[in-house]
């Protein structure tokens, strides 16, 4: 029997899948509409406001900018061979970062990155034993301000994953381990507080080698970029049915998205099966807003000698951005101490 594969454009209300949380948002905003794929000047026009609105946003976002998002996953299953098999559910955390002062000198620059409640539960079988591992609202923190970098690993829910993620080891590898599960557990202990490193040089030469603005050359090389990228994609049919171009003709506002779902697709010993939405947004002042992605992946063998199989259940990961030089909040570091690596 011949193999077929086909590619649908999912309905308008499926766009959001059933099933995904809040991050991942992957509609096209109100008031934006349909740009006319198959005229080529509709689709120049587009392009070219894309490329001067990642321009826009590159300026801005050099001046301040903080991004909120989240990251879930409902399971996440790997059976590489008969005997062993590791399976991620209930996967998912907060997270959020801002910049601000990119464009000054570097030694203005303050940076924060949070990433919150942090979970999963990771089930697997080595060798034919099995193992878990649990993880529950894991806090971490870092800060960069004043040439200084702060991290934050105190998180009593961090120091008893760590802790368990070490008796794991030693269950599995003990016997080859020159040190004891304590001895491990207390050197781990020293990294897991409130530190600061000083005169942070690295992070100050990544910050001096980026432009706070980009040249007229570099607009126009982004701008030629994106159009011959989309002009190729849009010429394939099936994808260009994948994809929806928008706009709000009065301002910069522009919208990319992607709807997709196949029917198994057999590439030789193996079948593919899945579902996507995804989308991109920029504003009518033209900055980017949010992101969106969310869907479900099935990759398995059909051998039956070989029954690996990938499974990705209710991928939802979204972010929405915010500009301005206000964006970084600083706690106290007074209980902070130097680290001292040794």
């Amino acid at each position: 029997m011949k193999n077929k594969s086909k590619l649908l454009l999912l309905p308008a209300s499926l766009l959001l899948l059933t099933g995904c949380g809040a991050s991942a948002n992957t509609s096209i905003p109100r008031g934006y509409t349909n740009v006319d794929k198959a005229n080529p000047a509709a689709r120049q026009a587009f392009f070219n406001k894309v490329g001067e609105d990642i321009a826009l946003t590159y300026a801005k976002a050099a001046e301040g900018f903080s991004m909120e998002g989240s990251f879930e996953i409902k399971e996440f299953y790997l059976k590489p061979n008969a005997n062993d098999y590791y399976k991620l559910t209930d996967v998912k955390a907060d997270y959020s970062f801002a910049l601000v002062g990119l464009n000054e000198n570097t030694k203005n620059a303050k940076a924060m990155l949070k990433v919150e409640n942090v979970g999963f539960k990771l089930n697997f079988a080595d060798n034919g034993k099995e193992y878990s591992l649990k993880a529950s609202d894991l806090d971490i923190a870092a800060y960069y301000t004043d040439s200084t970098l702060y991290y934050d690993l105190s998180d009593k829910d961090v120091k008893t994953f760590v802790n368990d993620a070490i008796d794991l080891d030693y269950a599995m590898n003990g016997g080859s381990r020159s040190r004891t599960a304590a001895e491990d557990k207390e050197k781990a202990a020293k990294y897991l507080g409130k530190y600061y490193i000083k005169d942070d040089d690295d992070v100050e030469d990544v910050a001096d080698a980026i432009p706070s603005a980009l040249d007229a050359k570099t607009k126009a090389e982004i701008k030629e970029t994106v159009n011959s990228v989309f002009e190729a994609l849009l010429s394939e049919e099936k994808v260009n049915n994948l994809l929806t171009l928008a706009e709000d003709k009065n301002s910069q506002g522009a919208a990319i998205a992607l709807a997709l779902t196949s029917e198994p697709v057999k590439v030789d010993s193996v079948s593919f099966n899945g579902d996507l939405a995804a989308s991109i947004v920029f504003n009518k002042e033209g900055l980017f807003t949010r992101f969106g992605f969310a869907g479900n992946l099935d990759v398995k063998s059909i051998d039956s000698s070989n029954p690996a199989q990938i499974k990705l259940s209710k991928l939802d990961l979204g972010a929405s951005f915010k500009y301005g030089t206000n964006s970084v909040k600083l706690p106290s570091f007074g209980d902070y101490k130097e680290f001292q690596n040794n």
